[in-house]
């Protein structure tokens, strides 16, 4: 497959139904997990997402879930979706709340967009996202 380069134009979309493919905007490459059993964006991703998962066999974590979703308005439709979301497990918290969820975003660029619906999560649902820069993932 051919790869395309640049800023995507239309035209470009049309063509990647052709057996052309699209480079990521930020040179994040998807990949595979067999711990986990899924693909992830991007590697700071995939790494998150696999030291979460070895937390959630540990205990420390529970209910560990990959790409919640919050539907931030019907019309126009505009959702937000995170990275993780979890809940620290009894014992290892301040005060022992059971309750806790964690909701993750790891980002390797901060965009206004991120900034926007990260501020219009925490408007309408009082949801704190955790933004991880993958800077601090990657190893």
């Amino acid at each position: 497959m051919k790869e395309l380069t640049g800023t995507a134009t239309t035209k470009d979309w049309v063509q990647v139904t052709k057996g052309l493919t699209m480079r990521p905007k930020y040179g994040n490459t998807r990949c595979w997990s067999e711990l986990c059993q899924r693909e992830f964006a991007s590697m700071a991703e995939r790494r998150r997402g696999e030291d979460l998962r070895m937390m959630e066999m540990a205990g420390t974590i529970t209910n560990l879930e990959y790409q919640p979703q919050w539907v931030l308005s019907a019309k126009p439709k505009v959702t937000y979706t995170a990275d993780f979301r979890y809940c620290e497990a009894p014992g290892h918290l301040p005060l022992e709340r059971i309750d806790y969820v964690v909701v993750e975003d790891v980002k390797g660029v901060m965009t206004d967009a991120s900034r926007v619906r990260i501020a219009w999560l925490k408007q309408k649902y009082g949801i704190i996202v955790k933004v991880v820069p993958a800077k601090e993932v990657n190893r």
